[in-house]
C-alpha cells in the first residue's frame, strides 16, 4: 500500500522534473486511469502543488463493465 505525503520535497521535485517519461496512475472503485507523461509537462509552483498538463485520449482507462 502506498503512503500519502502532503509535500513533495526538494529532491523528489528534482527527481521528477528531471525525467523524460512517466506514467500517471489512479484508480477509483469504477475504472483505472494510466496517462504517460513527458518532461515538459510538470511544474511544482510550491511543494504542495503539482501542475500536470493533460491532453483528451492521452490516457488508458478500464471500467468494469469491459473487464
Amino acid at each position: 500500500m502506498g503512503k500519502r505525503y502532503l509535500y513533495m520535497t526538494e529532491k523528489d521535485r528534482e527527481f521528477a522534473s528531471g525525467q523524460k517519461f512517466f506514467l500517471l496512475a489512479s484508480a477509483s472503485g469504477a475504472e483505472v486511469n494510466l496517462a504517460p507523461k513527458g518532461e515538459d509537462c510538470i511544474l511544482f509552483p510550491d511543494p504542495g502543488t503539482i501542475l500536470l498538463l493533460d491532453y483528451p485520449g492521452s490516457s488508458g482507462r478500464t471500467g468494469r463493465d469491459i473487464l
